[in-house]
């Protein structure tokens, strides 16, 4: 009885190795019907211009982003040496000399390193432009609430007005500038109900603790937008002490050395601010700076008592003028207008020392950032009061 039953189960053991022996023959036929097409395909290629060697047909071999581009641009037939191949070889039905519409085959008279040189060149362009990324151009600053919404709120009666907003802020000495956006954070969070880590808030521009004045808050999509505001001219406004250098360059630094200051006029001032702090000039960024080296910032270096080499780095000077209406007073009044990243310490301290009296900040404060001004700017109390009356309203 037992033979009889596995008689059928072994009939169908044996057709079902059949079958599988059928398909591993197909797809084997298969591979290598396509290996032959891939091979032929190649051959082909390599014979014809590059429009046709890779402009049609995608290639059988896996992209790898830019490191498979740079390989192909020095060793692929897309290449260099590979379209200097294919042009001067002159080999192939597609490629012989003097064959019409052949559009990479060199001439008999034609000097076939002028051509490679050529290839070369508009071949790495090329490949340049096909494996850089291409960026977004980042979107226009969004509109600024404006401080007069305080006193009317008939335009504005719901939250959306904060899903991509611009508030220009008149910063409060000792506050940082990080303090300015969990602030503005945390009263959009109890206003509009939700928890303050999902709000975006951003700033255009850091201001030093000690510094006041005009600071860009970017909310919710508006905060795409804080590069470009980032990247706008500047313009500052405040005072330096002559005669006295500090670590920090400013006046919450400690003293380091004092030297005589009397000897310095107004027109000593002026006249090495034209020769050497006007223009396109190089500035050594300040020890105490929040920009890292070695993966550290250098203001924990300095409280450390460390001291590193920093890289100069170009910086533009629109204006900087000085007043000093007592001459025999030892602050002195300034203005500047400078380019992104633009260190107003490192002015002061550096012109004290091209005076040979040395000079610290003791105010600073930020006036503009490009068409913005500090004059249309909230005052942080004023703008807490203004987000609180949104609560409960949607």
């Amino acid at each position: 009885t037992m033979r009889l039953l596995s008689r059928p189960i072994l009939a169908c053991y044996s057709t079902t190795r059949v079958v599988s022996g059928a398909i591993a023959r197909r797809e084997s036929r298969v591979e290598r019907t396509h290996s032959v097409a891939y091979g032929a395909r190649n051959r082909l290629a390599s014979h014809l211009p590059r429009p046709f060697s890779r402009g049609v047909w995608p290639s059988h071999r896996p992209r790898c982003g830019m490191k498979r581009a740079a390989e192909d641009v020095g060793n692929g037939d897309d290449g260099p040496a590979g379209r200097a191949r294919v042009g001067a070889a002159g080999s192939g039905p597609l490629s012989s000399a003097g064959a019409p519409g052949a559009v990479g085959t060199v001439p008999a008279s034609t000097d076939v390193t002028d051509v490679t040189d050529v290839t070369a060149a508009s071949g790495l362009e090329r490949n340049q432009d096909q494996t850089r990324p291409r960026k977004k151009a980042p979107p226009p600053p969004p509109p600024a609430i404006p401080p007069s919404l305080a006193s009317s709120m008939t335009e504005y009666t719901s939250h959306d007005i904060w899903r991509s907003g611009m508030l220009l802020v008149d910063k409060p000495k000792t506050w940082t500038s990080f303090d300015v956006c969990g602030k503005i954070r945390g009263e959009l969070g109890r206003a509009m109900q939700v928890k303050p880590r999902k709000i975006k808030v951003g700033h255009a521009g850091t201001l030093d603790p000690m510094a006041t004045g005009l600071l860009i808050v970017c909310v919710g999509s508006g905060t795409k937008s804080i590069d470009t505001l980032m990247g706008m001219p500047k313009e500052y406004s405040g005072t330096m002490k002559l005669g006295e250098v500090t670590d920090s360059y400013d006046a919450d630094g400690a003293i380091v050395s004092t030297h005589d200051w009397k000897h310095v006029t107004n027109e000593r001032l002026e006249g090495l601010i034209r020769e050497r702090f006007l223009g396109a000039i190089q500035q050594v960024p300040p020890m105490y700076s929040a920009l890292k080296q070695g993966g550290k910032k250098l203001c924990d270096l300095a409280r450390e008592g460390k001291e590193v080499e920093r890289k100069a780095r170009e910086i533009v000077v629109e204006r900087y003028d000085v007043l000093r209406e007592d001459p025999s007073s030892q602050t002195v009044d300034y203005l500047v207008r400078c380019s992104k990243g633009t260190y107003i310490r490192c002015l002061a301290h550096d012109l004290g020392q091209a005076a040979d009296c040395g000079a610290h900040l003791v105010a600073l404060r930020r006036e503009k950032i490009g068409e913005f001004d500090v004059k249309d700017a909230w005052q942080v109390d004023d703008l807490v009061a203004f987000i609180k009356r949104f609560s409960g309203s949607e």
